[in-house]
């Protein structure tokens, strides 16, 4: 992967050296030179993407530092690729960094708002945070844009469940067990939920 990076790396800095000629070439033609720098910005993306996903291998390889670097390279590059922030506050949240966590997901719906996934995310890492009301809204978000999300059912379910709404807190957790079967955690939660049901 570093051999990639490199190579990235590489092409970036040749096509910025073909761009400075090109445009000296041609006397400084606007749209050549937009033209060049259209190529320039897709090198970066295909670099920044690159980045992303060896920030991705070292996260799940549980070398936190390696992936902070990755991923501030491929924000450096191109601070507006998909799925970086969320990556990022995936990574902040399972060392216990809410804020940065938090952060991160909200700079990823700048991106993309309508990521139900990032909602999800966003609503686990505020109730961690206890910021409750703002977890909830965020988990209805999620569930407006995508029903089918497991997580944010599982999300509000627990919340609805903590806060004594027994009988919503159920419906979201059947539902999140409904949609992903192997969900321990939401199983775990339903089961518990199931026990102060009253009659």
């Amino acid at each position: 992967m570093r051999r990639i990076l490199t190579a990235m790396a590489l092409v970036v800095l040749a096509l910025a050296v073909f761009a400075w000629r090109e445009t000296r070439a041609w006397g400084g033609s606007s749209r050549e030179a937009r033209h060049v720098l259209a190529l320039i910005q897709r090198a970066n993306y295909r670099a920044a993407l690159a980045h992303g996903t060896e920030g991705d291998l070292l996260a799940e390889q549980g070398d936190i530092a390696g992936a902070l670097r990755h991923y501030a390279a491929a924000l450096q590059l191109e601070p507006s690729t998909p799925s970086i922030h969320n990556n990022l506050g995936i990574l902040w949240s399972s060392v216990g960094k809410l804020d940065e966590a938090i952060a991160a997901y909200q700079a990823e719906l700048t991106i993309n708002p309508k990521a139900a996934d990032v909602r999800a995310n966003l609503g686990m890492a505020l109730a961690r945070s206890g910021r409750l009301t703002e977890a909830e809204a965020s988990f209805r978000d999620a569930l407006r844009l995508d029903a089918g999300s497991a997580e944010a059912h599982f999300g509000l379910g627990s919340l609805l469940a903590d806060r004594g709404e027994i009988n919503a807190a159920i419906q979201h957790l059947r539902e999140a067990v409904r949609l992903r079967p192997g969900f321990a955690p939401a199983r775990d939660a339903l089961a518990q939920a199931l026990t102060l049901r009253r009659p």
